[in-house]
């Protein structure tokens, strides 16, 4: 079903534009399966048996299933989607300098314990 494949590009893009942090895209979904909650319970869309099913979708209840759908997603995904690269966070050297340890360690105090 390509609008639920556009819909997961929109939510790694939203994840890539907040470096990681999942808050936009946990945020975005639940807010899009709460929309869909209260438009389809709620009563304030009704699906029309007459409509097209290229453009409905095949099943009334799946928002993604047709072309109308699909482009909300797909602009979605161009709204959200990284246009630059990511910036790659400096890696940083963390090993020590073994010869610096052994010389610090050489400095303590030594305790014979017998």
């Amino acid at each position: 079903m390509p609008g639920l494949w556009f819909l997961s590009v929109a939510l790694a893009g939203a994840r890539a534009r907040m470096n990681g942090n999942l808050a936009l895209p946990i945020g975005l979904h639940a807010g899009l399966i709460a929309a869909n909650y209260v438009i389809t319970v709620g009563g304030l869309a009704h699906f029309a048996p007459h409509a097209p099913g290229w453009f409905t979708g095949a099943h009334a209840g799946n928002p993604l299933a047709g072309t109308l759908g699909m482009g909300l997603m797909a602009m979605l995904a161009v709204v959200l989607y990284p246009r630059a690269g990511l910036q790659a966070a400096p890696v940083t050297n963390t090993t020590t300098n073994v010869l610096s340890v052994e010389k610090s360690n050489a400095e303590l105090p030594s305790v014979i314990v017998e």
